[in-house]
């Protein structure tokens, strides 16, 4: 809830409140955080696409903090996940783009495969798929109890877009390994982008048809 807040602020308070002084982030967040507990809408926020966008949001962020949370194994039924070793062992040729620097002990984004250097799967990569699902069934559950409402309909179509903004948005580093930074192999993961820049790959869908409002 917190790093949604904190991110919407960061796009929204600035220039929002010259345009509807009542509203802010705050407003929003606590109007996603009633529809899920007490099924109960704000009326004056009900509908608007800010407010889609900040639903949409609070949904990303809940997929990003369970895979945080199994990454760092805050949850005793969930991990790091490994079954990608098995979908990308296939796999042995990747085109590495410099990612930040050309220090050979430094992280890599592996972008597509058109490179010979060897590689291997290590470290703890990130486990998507249980966030999507838990935050699925833990958001989704309240509206389909009022599924025949059409701001529940609303809200399935953007809880829906914030968990995609999460999985669609992984990425692969590597670590290089070997002498004098020949990188002759290299060690990779799967993990997903920072919550920052889901958030502004969302704000920038929040003016397209990507949202539904009312």
């Amino acid at each position: 809830i917190q790093i949604a807040l904190q991110e919407c602020q960061q796009l929204f308070n600035n220039h929002i409140q010259l345009i509807h002084p009542s509203l802010n982030c705050s407003s929003w967040i606590q109007n996603s955080l009633n529809r899920l507990y007490v099924n109960i809408t704000d009326i004056n926020v009900k509908g608007t696409k800010e407010a889609s966008f900040a639903h949409a949001l609070f949904a990303a962020a809940v997929v990003y903090t369970l895979s945080e949370a199994c990454t760092r194994s805050n949850f005793p039924y969930c991990s790091c996940r490994t079954s990608l070793r098995k979908d990308y062992s296939q796999m042995d040729t990747f085109d590495i783009t410099d990612y930040p620097s050309s220090s050979s002990n430094e992280e890599y984004l592996l972008k597509s495969s058109h490179s010979n250097q060897e590689w291997k799967w290590n470290g703890c990569s990130h486990n998507i798929q249980f966030g999507v699902e838990t935050a699925r069934i833990f958001l989704d559950s309240s509206e389909h109890q009022n599924i025949m409402s059409p701001y529940s309909l609303i809200n399935l179509h953007n809880n829906n877009v914030g968990r995609k903004i999460i999985r669609d948005g992984h990425i692969f580093r590597c670590q290089c390994h070997g002498f004098s930074g020949s990188c002759t192999l290299r060690t990779c993961w799967h993990t997903i982008r920072g919550f920052p820049q889901a958030t502004q790959l969302l704000y920038k869908r929040k003016n397209g048809h990507h949202f539904m409002a009312k």
